[in-house]
């Protein structure tokens, strides 16, 4: 009998089991709360992250506004083509005294790529691609550090310097600002008028 005795469990043992056992399954469920807590904090995180334009996109806006209007400062007569000052048009005086407009274009993802920019005339100059788009080696290699003024000032100075006008297109001395190809006055539409002597 003693010995049976001695091999039950006391009262006072078997409580403090059941308060372990309360405190582990106490535990284990703020564990799991806690955890999904964590969880719905993650994706409500994300989901806002989603919606709300992060640090980047509003120093994009900077940058972009900054090299907007160090543009405008080096290129005072560059005229804006629109609102949001996405566009703007240059003019250049060839070697020849021949005056063609440059269109420069910042589009909603610059300064992250590059400007683009045209001419309205058919100029002949190695930079100068078939449709007059510019085709220099510093758009292509475009980075973060990249400076649109930097890149137009060349542009501008090499097209200037040495660009000519394709055979057949002369200014008009009798008609002022238009331009004539092959000896048809008015030809280019806009894009002559915009090639003043």
């Amino acid at each position: 009998g003693q010995a049976c005795k001695r091999a039950t469990p006391s009262h006072a043992t078997r409580r403090g089991r059941s308060r372990s056992r309360s405190r582990r399954r106490s535990r284990s469920r703020r564990t799991r709360r806690e955890a999904a807590a964590a969880a719905v904090a993650v994706v409500v995180v994300v989901v806002v992250g989603m919606f709300v334009p992060g640090p980047s996109a509003h120093n994009d806006a900077a940058l972009r506004d900054q090299q907007i209007a160090v543009f405008q400062q080096f290129f005072p007569d560059a005229r804006a083509l629109d609102a949001q000052r996405r566009r703007f048009e240059l003019t250049l005086t060839l070697r020849s005294g021949q005056r063609v407009g440059m269109i420069v274009e910042t589009g909603g993802d610059f300064p992250r790529q590059p400007p683009r920019f045209t001419l309205n005339l058919p100029v002949q100059h190695p930079w100068v691609g078939p449709t007059g788009r510019v085709e220099y080696k510093r758009l292509r290699e475009w980075g973060a550090q990249s400076n649109l003024v930097q890149v137009a000032r060349d542009i501008v100075s090499a097209i200037a310097g040495s660009g000519t006008l394709a055979p057949g297109y002369k200014v008009e001395p009798s008609r002022g600002n238009s331009v004539a190809h092959d000896g048809v006055g008015g030809g280019g539409g806009a894009a002559a008028a915009a090639a003043a002597a």
